[in-house]
């Protein structure tokens, strides 16, 4: 702010203390000064008329007795990650049919109605319908899981993005080896619901996904078997129910199969990779942590950040927009460090000034007695049932 207000440049401040503005503009960003750097620090103290020490008491220095944190591994999942993305294979949903798009909205429909009239649904097959401003980023924004109008089904993004690698996967050219080949087939031939009742596909998908994640068993092949479980399974599966209208669309792979033995073997097969991925992980989270249990102070890394941040936004222009995200920034890592939340709640944590009008409930508000506090209803967390009733944390004072 002090610098703001001097209406100097960066590196007119630099050239006037004597300092190179590479360092003066990592300061601004919020890097601390090294012990090197103090006399610098003063100086910049004495051009901004700013008191003495005002500056040099918010820098923090890694005293020596504490163990430094250990250098991070390569994140093997990240590599391969990164080697993935070199090969895209996901069908856009523009590139959907029409008979495909009609497919969809009628399975949304069927999952996010109170009841489907004439087939059978489980409890807990039906996908929760919310608001689209209690819905996490990313699902507010894809049409196809809109159930209603800024109304959202977020569990549908989830089976939308298995189809889009599914099909993905199934019209992928036959090139390369097991992690990089598909099936080569035609969207027009296999763009359908219909296609999850194959077993064959499904059981070729299923060590796709294994190759191009090192040979590893994991919690993906596990989701997307419930997937198709949950459709191709006996009395209460979506497809199972409806040879009627999905038999023909796959008639050219069935192999002369009926329709329920070609639901009855892929559960088959699925059920025997959740079994082989039930509990396995691609990534170990504690080869990510591991450097920091090395610190005497886990937190310290998290504590640094939100003080860089709020020297950033100190140093920003009063009330700009680059100042509020510092701000925000600082708020939600001081909010998680004393009550985790998912991220998707924290998404659609919001603050609503008293006597401001809106549509919106705030999560964050202020007692007679000053203190802060963080709320939220019970139906802001993961399902509807996780929380007996609306939650309710007294925030630190610090925060």
């Amino acid at each position: 702010m002090a610098i703001a207000e001097s209406g100097k440049s960066l590196k007119e401040i630099a050239k006037a203390i004597y300092l190179d503005i590479k360092s003066l503009t990592g300061w601004h960003e919020g890097v601390m000064p090294i012990f090197k750097a103090i006399p610098a620090v003063r100086r910049l103290e004495i051009y901004l008329g700013v008191p003495t020490g005002f500056l040099e008491k918010k820098i923090v220095f890694q005293k020596e007795h504490e163990p430094k944190a250990a250098q991070a591994l390569a994140d093997r999942y990240e590599v391969r990650a990164r080697e993935a993305r070199k090969d895209p294979y996901y069908v856009a949903t523009s590139d959907f049919s029409a008979q495909l798009l009609f497919e969809w909205w009628a399975f949304m429909a069927y999952k996010t109605q109170m009841h489907p009239i004439g087939l059978k649904r489980s409890k807990r097959a039906a996908w929760r319908v919310l608001p689209a401003e209690k819905a996490g980023i990313g699902v507010r924004d894809e049409l196809l899981v809109c159930a209603a109008p800024n109304m959202v089904a977020s569990s549908a993004l989830r089976t939308l993005l298995f189809l889009r690698g599914y099909f993905g996967f199934l019209t992928k050219p036959t090139t390369g080896n097991r992690a990089t080949s598909g099936l080569g087939l035609k969207l027009e031939d296999v763009g359908t619901l219909a296609s999850l009742a194959i077993p064959e596909f499904v059981a070729a998908y299923m060590e796709f996904v294994k190759a191009r994640s090192g040979n590893l068993l994991h919690n993906g092949h596990g989701n997307a078997a419930g997937i198709i479980v949950g459709v191709c399974r006996e009395i209460e599966g979506y497809l199972w129910q409806q040879p009627e209208v999905f038999e023909e669309r796959v008639a050219q792979f069935a192999k002369n199969r009926p329709w329920h033995t070609l639901c009855q073997q892929t559960v088959a097969v699925c059920k025997s990779w959740q079994a082989a991925s039930a509990g396995k992980k691609s990534r170990d989270p504690k080869e990510l942590l591991q450097p920091l249990f090395a610190l005497k102070d886990i937190l310290a890394p998290f504590k640094r950040a939100i003080q860089k941040l709020d020297l950033a936004a100190a140093a920003a222009v009063p009330g700009s927009v680059h100042q509020a995200l510092f701000k925000r920034d600082a708020l939600i890592l001081g909010l998680s460090l004393f009550n985790p939340l998912r991220h998707r709640t924290l998404t659609i944590t919001k603050y609503i000034a008293p006597g401001q009008q809106s549509d919106l409930i705030s999560n964050l508000f202020q007692a007679e007695d000053g203190h802060w506090w963080l709320r939220f209803e019970k139906g802001d967390f993961k399902n509807d049932e996780s929380k007996p009733e609306d939650y309710g944390s007294l925030s630190q004072p610090h925060v």
